[in-house]
């Protein structure tokens, strides 16, 4: 599953430099299974993949409390059969749902 969510992104044109699999989440025991930076450097997307099935409004509460470490613009939850893509401020602490992810930025 998360194979195919970076393989998503590298036909979206993000680099393979720039995705980080498993990262730890600060200094907690979770790990998030796989943050997308910009071409800067920063935090783009949190993505989580899921087993079929699995609901996915938990894993994009899940991500939200992640982003309190990133701060991330996006969030992307798969689990084979659907995906949730949300903007996530962290200032209002507000998840708004996307139709889909906006494209990679150049």
């Amino acid at each position: 599953m998360r194979q195919g969510l970076i393989e998503w992104f590298l036909e979206r044109g993000c680099p393979a430099a720039w995705m980080q699999v498993e990262r730890k989440v600060g200094s907690s025991r979770d790990r998030l299974d796989l943050l997308v930076l910009d071409r800067r450097g920063q935090p783009y997307v949190l993505a989580e993949a899921k087993a079929p099935g699995f609901n996915l409004n938990p894993a994009i509460q899940q991500l939200a409390r992640y982003n309190r470490v990133w701060r991330a613009p996006f969030a992307l939850a798969v689990n084979g059969e659907d995906a949730l893509c949300c903007a996530l401020d962290y200032s209002t602490q507000q998840i708004d749902l996307l139709a889909e992810l906006p494209p990679y930025p150049s």
